[in-house]
């Protein structure tokens, strides 16, 4: 099924890597400007992401990716007027994967063993 062809789909797209290839899993968010609100969708194994129409009203979006290991390449904003728009996402790998990670990632890469010394 082509991306654009997605029934109620707003802005669809593909997020794919030079060294992967497509990635399914991925956390695309994109924010309406001057909007508090941010939509998110996850990547299917295909990499494709769409997000419901009803959720994106016309105007310019900044979008965001996680996946660990890799920062976006582009495109960061897009446009979306009616009907459905379409915005495939490269992504890079990161420089720096320690900023990418949360506190629970953080705690659950100690080591256990390190963690009990530090209980004592």
């Amino acid at each position: 099924i082509a991306l654009a062809e997605v029934e109620g789909a707003g802005l669809t797209g593909i997020v794919s890597s030079e060294e992967e290839g497509v990635m399914g899993g991925v956390l695309v968010s994109a924010k309406l400007d001057g909007s508090t609100m941010k939509t998110t969708v996850v990547t299917d194994p295909m990499g494709r992401y769409a997000f419901p129409a009803d959720r994106m009203e016309a105007g310019n979006y900044t979008l965001e990716i996680r996946a660990i290991g890799y920062n976006l390449r582009g495109p960061r904003t897009v446009e979306v007027a009616g009907g459905a728009t379409n915005a495939d996402i490269a992504l890079r790998p990161t420089g720096n994967i320690a900023a990418q990670l949360t506190n629970g990632e953080w705690m659950a890469s100690i080591p256990w063993r390190l963690y009990e010394l530090s209980r004592a």
